[in-house]
C-alpha cells in the first residue's frame, strides 16, 4: 500500500486541507497543536479502524461542574461544527488507485470506497472497509486480532509510546515482539510441519518395504528364468514322445484293422 494524499475537512484543526504524501521518506513537524497527530490518528481511524486510546472515554469537566464523556467521533470534529469528513487516497501494489471517504457526524459514520474513480461500495460499513485494507495489504490474520492494533503497533507509534515497549519485562518484552516480528507464525508453522512430516515418513517408510520385497523378487527372478527355460525342454522333450508315441499307436492301429480283414478262400 501507497498512501498519496489525505484531506480532512472539519477534523480538529483542519477546516478543509488537502495534504500530499508523494513518495519516500516523509517527516511531519510543526509546533504542539499543529494538527501532526491528527493526520496520524485519521489515516489510522479511517483506514484500520482505530480509535485514539488516550480520547476513549476521557471525561472533561465542564465549567458547571459536571464530566462530559465524548465519543470518539465528537473527538475528530472541529470544534463548532456538525459533520467532518477523512479522504485517504492510496494504491495497491497492482498499481489500483483507491479513495476511501469517511464522513463523520456527532451521532454517526459512514464510509464510502472508491477504485479507480468509479465507486466501489457506497457505506460499507467499518467492518467492508478493514475486510478491504486487509486484502489490499495481503494480512491474513492482523497483529492481535485486529487492524487497528496492526496499525497502533506496526505502521506507526503512537506520540510518547515510542520506548514503551522497551520498558517491558522480558518475558511481556519478548511476547510483544514475538507477535510483531510474526515469530507465533514460524513457530505454528513448525509445529504444523510435524504432522507433515510424520506423514511422509510413513510413506516412506512403506514405499521402503514395497522396494525391499521387489528387489528380492528381481534377485530372484533369474533364477527363475533358468528353471523357466528347463521345464520348457522339459515340455518340449515330452511332446516329441508324445509325438513318437501317437505315431506308433496309429500304425500299430493300421495294422490291427489290417489283420482283421477276411482272407480270400481258392476254389
Amino acid at each position: 500500500m501507497k498512501l498519496k494524499s489525505i484531506n480532512l475537512k472539519n477534523i480538529r484543526t483542519f477546516k478543509d486541507e488537502k495534504i500530499d504524501l508523494g513518495t519516500g521518506t516523509i517527516s511531519a513537524t510543526g509546533d504542539n497543536g499543529s494538527g501532526k497527530t491528527t493526520i496520524i490518528e485519521s489515516i489510522g481511524h479511517a483506514l484500520f479502524g482505530y480509535d485514539p486510546e488516550y480520547r476513549r472515554g476521557e471525561s472533561i469537566k465542564l465549567p458547571n461542574g459536571q464530566e462530559y464523556s465524548p465519543n470518539v467521533r465528537n473527538m475528530f470534529l472541529r470544534k463548532g461544527t456538525k459533520t467532518g469528513e477523512i479522504h485517504i487516497n492510496f494504491e495497491d501494489d497492482m498499481g489500483g488507485d483507491f479513495l476511501v471517504v469517511n464522513k463523520i457526524t456527532s451521532t454517526a459514520q459512514e464510509w464510502e470506497i472508491y477504485r479507480n474513480g468509479m465507486i466501489k461500495d457506497q457505506d460499507p460499513g467499518k467492518q467492508g472497509i478493514l475486510n478491504e485494507v486487509r486484502n489490499v495489504l495481503n494480512i491474513k490474520d492482523s497483529y492481535r486480532g485486529t487492524l487497528e492494533n496492526y496499525f497502533s503497533h506496526i505502521v506507526t507509534v503512537l506520540q510518547g509510546e515510542i520506548v514503551d515497549p522497551f520498558l517491558k519485562s522480558q518475558q511481556k518484552r519478548k511476547d510483544y515482539f514475538d507477535e510483531i516480528l510474526g515469530i507465533s507464525y514460524y513457530r505454528d508453522a513448525e509445529r504444523d510441519f510435524v504432522h507433515v512430516k510424520n506423514y511422509f515418513s510413513e510413506i516412506l517408510q512403506s514405499l521402503r518395504e514395497d522396494i525391499k520385497e521387489l528387489t528380492g523378487a528381481v534377485e530372484s527372478l533369474p533364477e527363475k528364468r533358468k528353471n523357466l527355460q528347463k521345464r520348457k525342454k522339459e515340455i518340449k522333450n515330452l511332446q516329441n514322445k508324445v509325438d513318437s508315441l501317437e505315431d506308433i499307436l496309429e500304425d500299430l492301429t493300421k495294422r490291427k484293422k489290417k489283420a482283421r480283414r477276411p482272407r480270400k478262400r481258392n476254389k
